[in-house]
């Protein structure tokens, strides 16, 4: 399977980039943290890594210093790197946007039906226990935070990547996200006090059946990805 060759492939990577200098090494990975954020797949990535490891491995050999072996413009040329790559499918894009967006559900589902049930249970309501009720506010607040989830599935995976792959990489969270963070808060806390009547009652049990399916879905899409 591709991702099982990518794993290998990344292995061989993270020992091959220990024979760098520290001058490339730092160069090199900020270049991997803007591959990183590509729409490449990941073997991709890890074939372009390779690629950049054996040609600076093999420029230092010869004397060189990493600005000689790669030109001044690091990120023109791993922009040409990207998109020397065959776009994308409709149908894979198709796939990862229904990956993403099942677990993306899934995981606001589930946080709604926990909240509802451990409040039933911190307050002793055993006539809501195993009942869902649907809040005029979950109008507001469920389409905020299935795009939130989206972002945070979409991306903050790769990020966890780049860091793990590149600990010392001197990459900053960008302050917009702390901004959008404390406008979701507000509207969610907005819509919380103002749209707190009940459109429709459900069990609770369909709610989670109903989550076991999304994450189900994304696991069957994911492998259709993979394979």
């Amino acid at each position: 399977m591709t991702k099982d060759r990518a794993k290998i492939l990344r292995k061989l990577n993270k020992m091959s980039e220990e024979n760098m200098s520290k001058e490339s090494n730092e160069v090199y990975t900020d270049m991997i943290l803007y591959l990183r954020l590509s729409d490449l797949t990941l073997f991709q990535q890890e074939t372009v890594r390779s690629d950049l490891i054996q040609m600076i491995l093999d420029g230092e050999q010869h004397g060189k210093n990493i600005h000689e072996i790669l030109g001044g413009d690091y990120k023109n040329m791993v922009d040409e790197i990207i998109n020397s790559f065959p776009p994308r499918s409709t149908k894979d894009k198709l796939l990862d946007f229904l990956s993403i967006g099942t677990l993306s559900f899934s995981i606001v589902l589930l946080i709604f039906v926990l909240s509802q049930f451990l409040n039933s249970l911190l307050f002793n309501n055993k006539v809501e226990l195993w009942t869902f009720d649907f809040l005029s506010s979950y109008l507001v607040i469920l389409p905020l935070s299935l795009l939130a989830a989206f972002f945070a599935v979409k991306n903050i995976s790769k990020i966890t990547q780049v860091k793990t792959d590149q600990p010392n990489s001197k990459m900053k969270e960008p302050n917009k996200f702390w901004i959008y963070f404390f406008i979701f808060i507000g509207i969610t806390l907005m819509a919380k006090r103002y749209l707190d009547s009940i459109l429709f009652q459900i069990s609770l049990m369909t709610m989670i059946a109903v989550v076991i399916m999304l994450f189900i879905a994304h696991f069957l899409i994911e492998a259709g990805i993979e394979s």
